[in-house]
């Protein structure tokens, strides 16, 4: 049984947190651009647009906007595209970081980092490369299985950034609740490989992030 000792000093112990400004330098060095769209105590919103898509990015903070980032999320929405069932689990097999669902006639693709450790520019880097990845295959699916091209609704963000503004934490937890956050393996420390010949880390089978309750 856990002692009051234990208890108290667990208690004690500093929720880690990155520095939102750290962020928002990594999502600038790379995407095109980024907009914050909406933002209250315990979130931040931003549009960010890449060449090929745009999409969501959520913060959740601890101690204001100001303060440190306990989570990031990532959400695109390509609106009117229902993939087929096998179309979608081949895409959510395909996908490392990211996981993609159908609500309401569209094609949502959706990842969750959860903090643990310092941030590095470095580690931040794989997190959008990963990310990055995921939708180039989402995009693919969509161009295969549908008559009209995906790019045009790629462009789009798939959300009014005015109703975003005027109920971000509404937001955050309608969209954003789905999975459980992902972390950085730390066997291959989110490259997916290990040793001298790169083969796949079996902590993670490859994808570069696990489950934090495994």
């Amino acid at each position: 049984m856990q002692g009051y000792a234990d208890k108290k000093s667990e208690a004690k112990r500093p929720v880690a947190s990155w520095p939102r400004a750290r962020i928002e330098e990594g999502l600038k060095r790379a995407f095109k651009s980024i907009l914050v769209i909406g933002e209250d105590d315990d979130h931040t919103v931003y549009d960010v647009a890449d060449r090929a898509f745009r999409f969501v990015v959520a913060l959740v903070h601890v101690g204001g906007p100001k303060a440190g980032v306990t989570e990031v999320g990532f959400l695109a929405r390509f609106v009117g595209f229902r993939p087929t069932d096998r179309v979608l689990r081949k895409l959510n097999g395909e996908l490392h970081l990211a996981d993609a669902f159908i609500e309401e006639g569209d094609l949502y693709v959706l990842a969750k980092i959860a903090v643990r450790k310092k941030f590095s520019d470095n580690k931040f880097a794989l997190i959008l490369g990963a990310w990055k990845r995921d939708m180039s295959f989402a995009l693919q699916a969509l161009n295969q299985a549908s008559a009209a091209p995906a790019d045009y609704a790629a462009d789009m963000l798939g959300f009014e950034p005015a109703a975003i503004a005027g109920r971000t934490g509404a937001f955050c937890k309608a969209y954003f609740w789905r999975n459980e956050p992902q972390i950085l393996c730390p066997g291959c420390e989110g490259r997916g490989r290990r040793g001298f010949l790169a083969r796949a880390c079996d902590d993670c089978e490859g994808r570069g992030f696990i489950d934090p309750t495994r």
